[in-house]
């Protein structure tokens, strides 16, 4: 049976569903380099993270936190294995391991408390530590976390109040101004600002959108330009404009800047259009979304986006959320592929993932929940998306997660070609003891006609637990001259896709 070659790959919904209409949900691909190309498995497919409650004692947050709805803003992993700050709604929490007792009968356990509060209770934050304090803005204000006292005041020092992003650089703490072409930076080793310490981009007339530290220099990203300033010693502002560095791309929205590898990404524009996903790195400016993705992107409100980084398996994810578009976008540096993650509500249906934030903690890759004040661990091996926590516990069951696979066209110059059978090598035996997924299932659609009406769906074993040999294959599925298969998974198991074959003849026309 030969190989279904393309079948295993990442998403690329074409503007015309006619030319492309491949998906990836759910699925990365990995590419195994020591595999010639045109081998079996050279890329594989495998399944993103579930989301895990995690079974500590005190993990969630106790009854003194007395507004756990609001959705988790920011996770920020303070210096020293000194906890993680936590932005829950318009909450500031901290969350730091207790120590471990010698010959205590109890294990470690979490704790967690209150710090204050923010002036606003939606939206994105950044944090950033100069090792001593963290600075918060929320795009109104900023606030200042001091780690030892563990308390947090708002600022209102400096030019004026206020912050949209901030970061750290050479001790300096620097932040963006709304609504302006300014920008600030502390004191050394301070939250606190001199009033005369700020200074406005010089390369164009456009507004200051965000700001982000590159290579101990700081990228200014405008509405249609960028520039980068370093720390020249001046007084009383000590950055200084790097004289070639201006660049004639700018950032749509100012929380998807992210740092990405040896750069940063974000949601670009310039003077000709919006809407493309730029990695920049070394001043050199790359685009990295795909006529697809930006297809995908048109007309849909953008200014909310916001993104972050995390590293899992040598992956390195820069995650795109879109709360008004209701959808996710990730690419993964490592492979440069594009693939979609989605999250099943109560009701069935998929949404954006629920992830807001990531942080390290604890050895673990912990998540923020989008819905609630909940967090999770993110594990590649189990296939449930656990239900958010409330204040009297979890509410509803696990959610399926579902993964799908949405093949490239095939046809002969559009002859008749009949399919004898199609085969997805998935990863076989991975049933679970009992209940879903006992008997694992795999789903099988296809379309003749570009992908706009779909066939009944038909099921087929992947392969109970230890069943190793097992096949997951589907036979007699007639003719067409340009077909497209879509395969998809969600019962609860660990379901990698390694390749496919398919077995077909051609018409004469």
């Amino acid at each position: 049976m030969p190989d279904f070659a393309g079948f295993v790959g990442d998403a690329y919904t074409a503007p015309s569903i006619t030319q492309d209409a491949q998906a990836t949900e759910n699925w990365y691909p990995e590419v195994d380099p020591s595999k010639p190309q045109g081998s079996r498995g050279v890329v594989a497919l495998y399944p993103t993270p579930g989301m895990m409650l995690p079974p500590w004692p005190g993990w969630q947050f106790p009854g003194m936190i007395d507004d756990r709805s609001g959705p988790i803003r920011g996770l920020f992993e303070l210096p020293s294995d000194r906890g993680v700050l936590i932005i829950l709604g318009n909450t500031c929490v901290l969350m730091r391991m207790t120590l471990f007792i010698p010959n205590s009968i109890y294990p470690p356990f979490l704790q967690s408390a209150g710090v204050g509060r923010l002036r606003t209770s939606s939206g994105p934050v950044t944090i950033t530590s100069n090792g001593t304090h963290c600075m918060i803005t929320d795009g109104v204000d900023r606030y200042a976390y001091d780690i030892a006292a563990n308390t947090i005041v708002r600022l209102t020092d400096g030019p004026r109040p206020g912050g949209v992003r901030c970061d750290i650089t050479d001790n300096f703490m620097v932040y963006n101004l709304a609504d302006s072409k300014q920008w600030a930076a502390t004191s050394v080793l301070s939250t606190s600002t001199p009033a005369l310490s700020f200074a406005s981009t010089l390369s164009s007339f456009d507004d200051l959108v965000a700001l982000i530290v590159d290579q101990r220099q700081v990228a200014l990203l405008g509405e249609q330009t960028m520039e980068f300033w370093s720390d020249v010693g001046s007084f009383p502002f000590p950055f200084g404009i790097i004289d070639g560095t201006t660049r004639q791309f700018g950032c749509l929205a100012p929380y998807s800047v992210a740092r990405f590898g040896d750069g940063f990404a974000f949601l670009g524009r310039d003077q000709l259009g919006r809407g493309v996903v730029l990695y920049c790195a070394h001043y050199q400016i790359e685009r990295i979304s795909t006529h697809a993705i930006e297809q995908d992107l048109i007309g849909q409100a953008l200014n909310d986006a916001f993104a972050f980084t995390y590293q899992l398996a040598g992956h390195v994810f820069y995650v795109l959320q879109l709360p008004t578009a209701d959808r996710t976008w990730v690419y993964d540096l490592s492979t440069k592929m594009w693939h979609r993650r989605t999250s099943m509500g109560p009701d069935g249906r998929l949404h954006r993932w629920r992830v807001n934030a990531v942080a390290q903690f604890e050895g673990e890759l912990i998540a923020g929940d989008s819905e609630s004040g909940t967090l999770y661990y993110l594990r590649n091996d189990y296939p449930w998306d656990d239900p958010p926590m409330r204040v009297t516990g979890p509410q509803g069951a696990r959610r399926a997660i579902r993964r799908m696979r949405c093949s490239p066209h095939v046809t002969r110059e559009l002859k008749r070609v009949f399919f004898h059978s199609l085969q997805i090598q998935f990863q076989p035996g991975v049933g679970i003891p009992s209940g879903q997924g006992a008997d694992p299932q795999a789903m099988l659609r296809y379309s003749d006609d570009g992908a706009h009406t779909w066939s009944e769906v038909i099921t087929t074993p992947i392969g109970r637990m230890g069943e190793y040999q097992a096949r997951a294959i589907w036979r007699r599925l007639g003719a067409a001259r340009d077909r497209v298969f879509e395969v998809s998974v969600t019962d609860p198991v660990y379901a990698p896709i390694i390749s496919a074959n398919l077995e077909f003849s051609e018409g004469a026309s």
